[in-house]
């Protein structure tokens, strides 16, 4: 492992988690924490630097306009990026979205100026999360179909670029046996702390190769 090597985090709310914008000793009070926990002790004598620069509310698009500042002028070792929740979620509410077609083109954009200042840099794409199957009527919910969707364009752009895959829904359809969705998630896509440490084991687990 590679000593002072740089994770940056990036995405949208369920990556942000309140963190300090002003403060990146604190990167809030999710899986992204929960990750730096585990890996920043069990790597302590590499003093690996975990970094969040998520933005709550941010679509793809979003996430692509301040890449420059929040990623590209950073040089990261190792690259997470959770995005495309509100790609999803701002078309239903606002007619504001980002339809799936630009998912891949905005992903293709953000590793191509990534590799451009570090070619080595190793990429982690994130699955989402979306617990209600069901609306309250009892019929498919609609927002579920256009986000797996999106999870699958992501699944396709890391083999396309070489990135590990997290399969986060895999994991949560696993704990959806166990518990209810509430126990999981707040209101069907902010996870809860248990649903935090969901995605930061699958996090770990998925990751584990760039750590040795």
């Amino acid at each position: 492992m590679k000593k002072d090597m740089l994770i940056l985090f990036q995405g949208d709310s369920i990556t942000d988690s309140e963190r300090k914008k002003d403060n990146d000793n604190y990167n809030g009070h999710g899986y992204m924490t929960m990750v730096a926990g585990e890996l920043g002790a069990k790597y302590a004598k590499y003093t690996p630097k975990f970094m969040n620069r998520a933005y709550g509310g941010d679509r793809s698009v979003d996430m692509l306009a301040r890449w420059k500042k929040d990623c590209v002028n950073l040089k990261p070792d190792i690259l997470s990026i959770m995005i495309g929740i509100n790609d999803v979620g701002h078309h239903f509410l606002f007619d504001n979205g980002v339809t799936t077609d630009r998912l891949p083109v905005y992903l293709d954009m953000m590793v191509a100026d990534i590799r451009e200042v570090n070619p080595d840099v190793k990429l982690v794409f994130c699955g989402q999360m979306f617990v209600p199957e069901m609306d309250a009527n009892g019929k498919p919910y609609e927002w579920k179909a256009e986000i797996d969707r999106r999870t699958e364009i992501v699944r396709e752009a890391a083999e396309r670029h070489g990135a590990i895959f997290v399969p986060i829904q895999e994991r949560v359809d696993e704990a959806l046996k166990i518990a209810p969705p509430s126990y999981w998630s707040i209101d069907g896509v902010h996870p809860t702390a248990a649903g935090h440490r969901l995605y930061a084991d699958a996090w770990i687990e998925a990751t584990k190769e760039l750590f040795e």
